[in-house]
């Protein structure tokens, strides 16, 4: 027990010392940088295999052309996955790294770019179509253009969900009217039956009311 409280106190001036206190946004430096790098590595063998994809595409037969693009359009939309991770990890990094970060970041993009609209180039080249295999419009594109297109696609989404709640509401009012005027006709059929047997019995009232009339007067008999 003696040893664990002295371990234990030798550890808590160690955790306590002002180089550790130091050391913790080193190393929080140094680790954001292996990330950011390791990610960097990754899109950029990403881009490779693209481009190495996208020289296949340009020789090859017509049979293997539309795999060969759909390939291409695949490595690229995971380059753009890793690119959106680059973003984000330049975003919170140190203000001492930030720029840094975002500018290879922002070289990475343009050459992936690059390789996009080569692809297109060759789409319409090989007379393939613009979506032949994918879109790629959408990729490669800023964190302020993506923070806009997020915000956009949002709107469009609440949009969608005010029309469909609206379109829902006038259905049911719809169907509402419908029943009411339903439940209207019903009742007028209901009044037209009151109103027929009512002049029915009036009509009754009236004949059997002549009839104990001829009924009560005196009979003349003739000698």
């Amino acid at each position: 027990q003696a040893y664990s409280a002295r371990r234990r106190s030798r550890l808590l001036r160690v955790t306590t010392h002002p180089l550790v206190d130091l050391a913790v946004p080193c190393l929080h430096r140094r680790l954001m940088e292996s990330m950011f790098d390791e990610c960097l590595k990754e899109c950029r063998h990403l881009a490779g295999e693209a481009s190495e994809q996208l020289k296949q595409l340009q020789e090859a037969s017509e049979v293997d052309r539309k795999g060969l693009s759909a390939a291409v359009v695949n490595l690229l939309r995971q380059a753009d996955d890793n690119l959106q991770t680059l973003q984000q990890e330049a975003r919170s990094a140190p203000a001492s790294q930030r720029q840094k970060l975002a500018q290879e970041e922002k070289t990475l993009r343009d050459e992936l770019r690059a390789i996009s609209k080569e692809l297109e180039q060759v789409r319409r080249d090989l007379l393939l179509g613009k979506d032949e295999g994918g879109k790629t419009d959408k990729l490669f594109i800023g964190k302020d253009e993506r923070g806009r297109m997020t915000n956009v696609t949002d709107s469009l989404s609440k949009g969608n969900a005010r029309l469909k709640e609206a379109n829902k509401m006038a259905l049911e009012a719809e169907t509402v009217g419908v029943e009411a005027l339903q439940e209207l006709r019903r009742q007028r059929e209901v009044m037209c039956r009151v109103k027929d047997n009512t002049a029915d019995l009036g009509a009754n009232l009236q004949s059997s009311d002549a009839t104990l009339k001829s009924l009560e007067a005196p009979t003349c008999v003739t000698m």
